[in-house]
């Protein structure tokens, strides 16, 4: 190679090296139009200025996947759902699919009433005096807070005057939400909202587990842990093979408290991998418990683009929507 072209090779190098960072970064590129688009793949970080909408390919592959479930048109009143996407601090791609995708499934059966909302103001007795159910779409972090530029998920207002006022809200808020559920409401979580309020000590309790991280990011087997009950109903009770970021979780989970209703199959991701602390192999994905009078669903899938078109994952979210709202039968509880 000669001096000048080694030369050239270097710079170029040294160009791409700064860069790849940016490059990373960049959640989607901007087409000839000017119109924003979701990235190619999947992923998660800082909420774009402008979110980009669901690219009209990804659009018809959701709904020619919903109009293939053959869902039946349900009989009298639709239960009205709060679809609530909220976040401080980290933000998943997959939320805007989220929505089309429950938009589409309550367009295919008339079972739902959707309100699309990001306003916490909403979360008054009053207010959730409407809702039958509500979805927590990915949302992440303290919710009920204001947002602080550059702040974490779980940041305050440094301002005395405005972190009282905020602190008071932010209670009354938890308070309304939690009393909604335990009176009947359906309380609906998908995947990222295991991270809904760091702050909030009652949380994982609603929840039934506090999440551990992400060991995995991979195609993985799911296996169905109550193949008969109406909640998995759609979803193969051979399980399934999809790739998804990977929860696992910690205490107050145990399944003497919960209806497990998918968990990972361990023999299909590795054990020694970094960040694995579960010892027991026992890696639930989606479960049902009560609150109260209430009902509280939750899915762990939900990061992967893939996922929104993928039949038997919108059926098992669709189960449990229903569920929480109050349209299907109790699952049977263990005691």
């Amino acid at each position: 190679m000669s001096q000048t072209l080694h030369s050239a090779v270097v710079v170029l190098v040294a160009l791409l090296a700064c860069r790849l960072p940016a490059l990373a970064a960049e959640p989607a590129s901007a087409p000839a139009d000017g119109a924003a688009r979701m990235p190619p793949t999947l992923g998660s970080g800082k909420k774009p200025p402008v979110v980009p909408p669901v690219p009209d390919e990804h659009l018809a592959r959701m709904r020619a996947a919903v109009e293939s479930l053959n869902l039946p048109r349900r009989a009298g009143e639709p239960r009205n759902v709060l679809v609530f996407s909220r976040c401080r601090g980290w933000w998943h791609y997959s939320i805007p699919y989220g929505i089309e995708a429950m938009r589409m499934l309550a367009r295919a059966t008339g079972a739902l009433e959707i309100t699309v909302s990001d306003d916490p103001a909403i979360f008054t007795p009053e207010g959730l005096a409407d809702f039958d159910a509500i979805v927590f779409n990915n949302a992440v972090g303290e919710v009920f807070l204001p947002d602080l530029p550059g702040g974490s998920e779980d940041a305050l207002p440094a301002n005395p005057a405005k972190l009282t006022g905020a602190l008071r809200l932010d209670a009354e808020r938890k308070a309304a939400l939690l009393a909604w559920v335990r009176g009947g409401g359906g309380l609906v979580l998908l995947h990222g909202a295991a991270y809904l309020f760091p702050r909030w000590k009652e949380f994982p309790a609603l929840l039934g587990a506090a999440p551990d991280g992400h060991p995995w990011y991979h195609s993985v087997r799911v296996r169905v842990d109550a193949p008969d009950d109406p909640l998995n109903r759609g979803v193969p009770p051979e399980g399934l093979t999809l790739t998804d970021e990977v929860y696992q979780f910690r205490s107050p989970y145990s399944r003497k408290d919960l209806r497990v209703l998918l968990s990972l199959d361990p023999a299909s991701v590795d054990l020694t991998a970094k960040g694995v602390s579960r010892t027991d192999g026992d890696f639930a994905l989606a479960w049902v418990r009560r609150e109260g009078e209430g009902r509280v669903f939750y899915s762990a899938l939900g990061h992967h683009l893939d996922l929104f078109w993928t039949r038997a994952v919108l059926r098992h979210w669709y189960n449990g929507i229903v569920w929480a709202g109050g349209t299907e039968r109790e699952p049977s509880q263990r005691k």
